[in-house]
């Protein structure tokens, strides 16, 4: 499956160019302005995945499903109305993984309609009172597995200069993120990471 959206999002035009300033508003390009702010259908989200479902209808009481998909979602300027570019970055700088991608999702369930009530291999000649009490009752079961959203690392408050102060500040790789021994207390080395 593939699919392709335009997302509404925010667009930020008044802003402050990179760099040191003594006063943010002088700096902006329209100063006797705060924000000028636009929701503009810029946003792009690409989703494409392989999907496998095997199913097995009734077959003496017993049915089941099992399905899998392998997925790969790309979105710019997320998909939320607050989303939106950075100001001055480089094309593709907020192309990414879309924070609700998983990867690999499986679910099976299975349902068992169990032999008891009338017309059943058990209590087949039953009484419509104890049928209607014991017959046509069904087990079912249900598993789901879903992988983990994608890890992102951000670097909190101003890294332009200019006031600027997105959620989606990014570090420097400055080192193997791997730790030597990976487990509940670590996942990735932070001293990999600089602002």
């Amino acid at each position: 499956m593939s699919a392709t959206a335009e997302l509404i999002t925010r667009h930020d035009y008044n802003e402050v160019r990179p760099g040191r300033y003594t006063n943010l508003q002088t700096a902006r390009p329209y100063p006797n302005l705060s924000n000028i702010r636009l929701q503009e259908n810029i946003g792009r989200s690409w989703y494409n995945s392989l999907q496998i479902k095997v199913e097995r209808r009734f077959t003496q009481g017993l049915s089941y499903m099992l399905s899998y998909a392998f997925a790969r979602n790309i979105d710019e300027y997320g998909s939320a109305t607050t989303d939106g570019p950075t100001p001055f970055a480089p094309a593709g700088f907020d192309r990414g993984r879309y924070e609700l991608e998983r990867r690999h999702v499986l679910s099976m369930n299975s349902v068992w309609r169990l032999p008891l009530g009338r017309q059943r291999r058990l209590l087949g000649s039953a009484s419509p009172l104890l049928d209607a009490f014991a017959g046509g009752w069904q087990l079912s079961g249900t598993y789901s597995f879903t992988s983990g959203s994608p890890l992102t690392i951000l670097v909190p408050g101003d890294s332009l200069g200019n006031g600027y102060t997105p959620i989606r500040n990014r570090p420097i790789l400055v080192g193997d993120f791997r730790p030597e021994r990976q487990d509940l207390e670590m996942w990735f080395d932070p001293r990999a990471f600089a602002a």
